[in-house]
This record gives C-alpha cells, sequence and structure tokens, in this order.
C-alpha cells in the first residue's frame, strides 16, 4: 500500500520527502542524547543520594570523635586552671553532641536504605549480609558509646581516670567508627560496579536504538530513490541504445519499460509516451524486414495523416509492387536462353567435379596445417605461462624469505627489549610493595596497586615468551620458502618439454605445406581448362546480355545518387525475339568454380519476390 501510494506521487513530492528524512534522523538523534542525558543524571543521583552523603556523615562524625578524644586526653592529663577547665570541658561536650548527631542522623536516615537498583541487583543473601553487618556496626559504636560516657562524665567532673581506661573507651569508639566507614567504602565499591555495568548497557541500547533510526532512514531514502532512478535508468538504457541503432530492443520493449500502473510522475508519462512510440517503430521495423525478406503482401498503414515514415513505405511497397511485376515479364525471356546456356554447361560441371575434388584435397591440407599451427599455438602458450609462473614464484619466495628474516629479526630485539621492562617492573613493583608494607595501614592500598602491577609484569614477561616461539615458527616459514625457490626447477624442465613439442609440431606443418603444394598444381590444371572454355562461352553470355538491357531499364525507376534525375516506370517490355539463337558451343572445359550457374540465374531472375 505505502508502495503504491509512493508512486502515485510527484517527482517534487517524491524528493521532498528524501530531503525531510535528513531533520527526521537528526531529531531522532537529538532524543537518543537526551535519554543517554536522563540516565547520566540517575547514575548521579544514585551516587550522591545513596553513597556520598553517608561517607560524608561518617566522616565528620570520626573527625568529631577524635577531636574528642584528644580533648579528653588533655582534661585528663594536664593540670589546668579552672576556666582552662570550663572551655575544655565545653569543647568535649560540644565535640561529643556534634559526633551523636552525625551517627544518629546516618542511623535514621540511610541504615538498611540502599538504592534499590543497587540492591536489586544483589541476591537475597548479600541484602541480608550487608544489612546485618551495618547493623552489627551500630551496635557495636552503640556499646562503645555507653561504655565511654561513665569515663567521660568522670573526666568532666574532675575526678581523676585510669590511662588505659580512657584509651580503651575511646579505642572501641574509633574502631566502631572504622568499621562503619570500611563497611560503606564496600558498599560503594559494589554500587560502583553496578552503576558501571548500567551504563554500559544503556550506552549499548542507545547506540544499537541510533543505529535502528539511521538504518529505517538510509532504507526509505534509498527506496524513494531506486523508485525515482530506476525509471530513468531504463529510459536512459533504451534511448542509448536506440541512438546506436540497436532494433533489438524494439523486441524487448515490454520488458526494457515496464511499469507499475500507479506511477503518476512525469518519468512515468515520458516512459509511457516512449513505450507508444517504440510500438510504432517495432510496427514500422517489421514492416521493413518483410519487405526485405521478399514479401510484398504487407500492408503498411500509417500512424496519422501526419506520419510522413509510414506514408513513405506505403507507397514505397506499392511501386515495389509494379516494378517487380514488370521483371518477371522480363525474366520469362531470360529463361529461353538460359534454357539454351544450360546445354552448354554440362561440360562446365564435369570439369567442376575434377576441380572440386582437387579443392577438397586442398582443404584437407589446409586443415591439418590449421591443426598444427594450433597445437604449436598452444604449447608456446603453454611455455610462456610457466616461464611467467616460475619467475612469479621465485620473486614472491625471495621476498618472503627476506621479510622473515627481518622478521625474525625484529622480534628477537623485541622479545629482549619487552622481557628486560618486565623484570625492571617487577622490580619496582616489589620495591613499591615493600614500602606499602612500612607505611602499614596507609600503604594498603598502594600494596594492591603494586600486587597489580607485578602480576602485569609477570603477564608481560610470558608475552614474551609467546612472541619467541612465533619467532621459531617464522623459522618454519623461511625454510617453507627455499623448498619453494627448489620446487622451481622442474618448472622450468617442464618449459623445455614444451619447447620441444613446438618443433615436433613445425615438422608437421612443414610436411602439410608440401601435400597443398601439390593440390594446388592440379588446380593450376583444371584452370588452364576453364580458360579455353570462357571464350566459347562469350556468344552465349551476349544474348544474355540483351536480356540484362531490358531489366536494366525496367530497374531504373530506382534512384540510387543523387545526381540521378527521376525516371517513370515503364508499363510494358516486350521480350526481345529469340529467333536466331547463338551458335551451340562446345563447353566441355567452362569454367569449373561455379556450378548450378543455371539454377541461381532461375532464382534471381524469376521467382524470388512473392507479389499479391
Amino acid at each position: 500500500m505505502i508502495r503504491s501510494m509512493v508512486h502515485r506521487l510527484k517527482l517534487f513530492w517524491k524528493l521532498a520527502l528524501i530531503a525531510m528524512l535528513i531533520p527526521a534522523s537528526i531529531s531522532a538523534m537529538l532524543i537518543v542524547a537526551l535519554l543517554g542525558t536522563g540516565s547520566l543524571k540517575a547514575e548521579y543521583d544514585n551516587l550522591y543520594g545513596f553513597m556520598l552523603l553517608p561517607v560524608m556523615t561518617l566522616g565528620q562524625g570520626h573527625t568529631e570523635s577524635e577531636a574528642l578524644a584528644g580533648k579528653l586526653r588533655l582534661l585528663a592529663r594536664a593540670p589546668l586552671s579552672l576556666e582552662e577547665r570550663e572551655a575544655r570541658v565545653l569543647e568535649v561536650r560540644e565535640h561529643d553532641r556534634k559526633m551523636r548527631e552525625n551517627m544518629t542522623l546516618y542511623a535514621r536516615e540511610w541504615v538498611t536504605s540502599m538504592s534499590s537498583d543497587f540492591t536489586d541487583d544483589l541476591s537475597a543473601a548479600d541484602r541480608e549480609s550487608l544489612r546485618k553487618e551495618e547493623l552489627a556496626a551500630l551496635q557495636l559504636f552503640e556499646l562503645a558509646y555507653a561504655g565511654y560516657i561513665p569515663v567521660r562524665d568522670r573526666i568532666l567532673t574532675g575526678a581523676s581516670v585510669d590511662a588505659e581506661l580512657l584509651e580503651d573507651a575511646l579505642g572501641r569508639i574509633d574502631a566502631a567508627m572504622n568499621a562503619l566507614v570500611q563497611l560503606n567504602r564496600r558498599i560503594a565499591e559494589l554500587s560502583n560496579a553496578n552503576a558501571q555495568s548500567s551504563l554500559l548497557w544503556m550506552q549499548a541500547f542507545l547506540a544499537l536504538l541510533a543505529l535502528m533510526l539511521s538504518g529505517v532512514g538510509i532504507a526509505v531514502a534509498w527506496r524513494l530513490s531506486r523508485i525515482i532512478i530506476q525509471p530513468i535508468s531504463r529510459l536512459t538504457r533504451m534511448t542509448l541504445r536506440l541512438s546506436r541503432g540497436d532494433v533489438e530492443i524494439l523486441e524487448e520493449g515490454e520488458q526494457s519499460l515496464a511499469l507499475d500502473p500507479d506511477t503518476k510522475d512525469e518519468i512515468g508519462l515520458l516512459l509511457r509516451a516512449t513505450l507508444d512510440m517504440v510500438h510504432s517503430t517495432q510496427q514500422m521495423v517489421s514492416a521493413a524486414v518483410s519487405i526485405s525478406h521478399g514479401d510484398l503482401t504487407v500492408r503498411v498503414q500509417p500512424r496519422s495523416p501526419k506520419d510522413a515514415l509510414g506514408i513513405a513505405l506505403g507507397q514505397m511497397v506499392a511501386q515495389l509492387t509494379k516494378i517487380v511485376t514488370q521483371v518477371r515479364l522480363g525474366s520469362s525471356s531470360l529463361a529461353s536462353a538460359s534454357a539454351m546456356l544450360a546445354s552448354e554447361t554440362q561440360g562446365l560441371a564435369l570439369d567442376a567435379r575434377e576441380q572440386a575434388a582437387a579443392v577438397d584435397e586442398n582443404a584437407q591440407t589446409l586443415k591439418e596445417i590449421s591443426a598444427s599451427v594450433m597445437r604449436n599455438a598452444e604449447s608456446c602458450h603453454q611455455m610462456e605461462d610457466m616461464a611467467r609462473l616460475g619467475a612469479q614464484d621465485a620473486q614472491a619466495s625471495g621476498q618472503a624469505v627476506g621479510q622473515t628474516v627481518e622478521a625474525m629479526r625484529r622480534i628477537s630485539a623485541n622479545v629482549s627489549l619487552i622481557e628486560e621492562l618486565a623484570h625492571q617492573t617487577n622490580m619496582l613493583a616489589l620495591n613499591a610493595a615493600i614500602e606499602a608494607i612500612r607505611a602499614g595501614e596507609h600503604g594498603k592500598s598502594f600494596n594492591v596497586v603494586a600486587g597489580e602491577v607485578r602480576r602485569l609484569a609477570n603477564r608481560s614477561k610470558g608475552a614474551a615468551r609467546e612472541i619467541g616461539e612465533l619467532a621459531i615458527s617464522s623459522m618454519g616459514v623461511a625454510e617453507q620458502s627455499g623448498r619453494l625457490l627448489k620446487d622451481l626447477v622442474p618448472a622450468i624442465q617442464r618449459t623445455a618439454d614444451v619447447v620441444h613439442e613446438v618443433a615436433s609440431s613445425t615438422r608437421e606443418q612443414s610436411t602439410s605445406v608440401e601435400l597443398m603444394s601439390h593440390a594446388m598444381s592440379q588446380v593450376k590444371q583444371a584452370t588452364g581448362g576453364n580458360a579455353t572454355s570462357a571464350g566459347q562461352l562469350a556468344g552465349s553470355a551476349e544474348q544474355l546480355a540483351a536480356q540484362a538491357d531490358s531489366l536494366r531499364r525496367l530497374m531504373g525507376f530506382f534512384r540510387v545518387a543523387d545526381g540521378e534525375p527521376p525516371r517513370s516506370l515503364v508499363e510494358n517490355t516486350e521480350p526481345p525475339s529469340a529467333a536466331e539463337p547463338a551458335e551451340p558451343l562446345s563447353t566441355s572445359h567452362l569454367t569449373q568454380g561455379v556450378p548450378g550457374l543455371e539454377e541461381a540465374l532461375a532464382r534471381e531472375l524469376a521467382g524470388e519476390f512473392k507479389t499479391s
């Protein structure tokens, strides 16, 4: 249905439809880009709302706990004045309040409230495990805080507190805070992996959607272009063939100009008009072909009163019919003369048979020569191909060996370099790991990176080993190239054998030429007899010439050059008298190369054209 609607459109609207596909494709691309932007915003919101804020809250709480620990140690150990002590007490209470507020906010807002996009990708066991770990860490903090309160209160009231008891209480709080930080770090790592996976999936989906939209646009544009270009191409091909006079196109006009009946554009109208012209021209050509075959019963119907070609062709057929009728009257006179000539050609037939035999022998010899020459040419061709192939193989093999040797050298150098780099990288990674161990807790992440670098160095070393194995296999390629060069020797030997065959064929040609010379001598003897009989045939030819003159006057109606004046049709021609026939001639040695002369004259002069 859509195809039919497109065919009904004018050419202007088809081109406009193709042009509108461009902004449509751009709009589709913009929509795809907006969808991608929305996906990125969702990932950002998830990162900020469920990952960054909890970690920031824990960080602030941890900072307040460290400041609180410092103030408490100062109050417990250093002697202070009353004013200084009151100031430090206020600071301790403020840090304690802020630490408690941050932990309360964390417990109220973010405990077990992770992103659904993140938790949906986890198994039920993993989700439950994370929740239990988080609740356990918070409970540990609450227990540590509960144990810390009595110690804090004693210090704030000025009572003495054992240093170990204070450090134990502060250490429990710090351990609980660190446990929560590590747990949130692990959750962040899992969420980051989940976000990366979601982002990759969204990118793939958007890319596929963009490709599909582009493909649809390209397909529609390509189809519309074919609907426009295909008829033009058909018309162009047909017009070019007609311009070269190729009338074979007329026999396939229906196939070459096959049109959709719904086509309404300018190209369709032009093709229909051209099809009508082709049909009319086909009728004219068909009539001309019939006339060229001697059928004058054909009738030409002009397409219109202004059809000059059709009218002229019809008049030509009518005039030819009149001329041929009168030519037949003259041919009756030629028939009597032909009968006399027939008796004289009997002797000609005998010599013709002798000449035919000699010609047959000569033809057989020529066939043998032709076959020998063909074999010779084929052998030469084979020799040339073999020599050329041998040269190409030798050149290709030489290049292959050179390239292989050069590649082996480069591979060897690169392998050494890679192994040295891998060794140095391994040593650097080892030193980095040692430094990370010395750094203690702060060097753990760097230690992990050093381990990854060492593994990469080991992989590089393995890759260098594989490259060495490839170098060994390249040696096999070089050996194969050497064997290929050795295989060229048999090809050269076969070329020598072909040359030998060429020499043998040449000797056969020499023998055939000798036979041809012998046959040609016989033809020469028969030709001598034909020369003697030619003079005796001259008398009969004079009477035949008189009949030919009458035929010439009849055919003078046709103009064969621009300078000839128009002539009227000869209405009637009296046949010349045959009362004085030519003297009988001896025709024992007439020309041997024209057997069947009587039949040929009868066909040409008496009955070739059909009249109505």
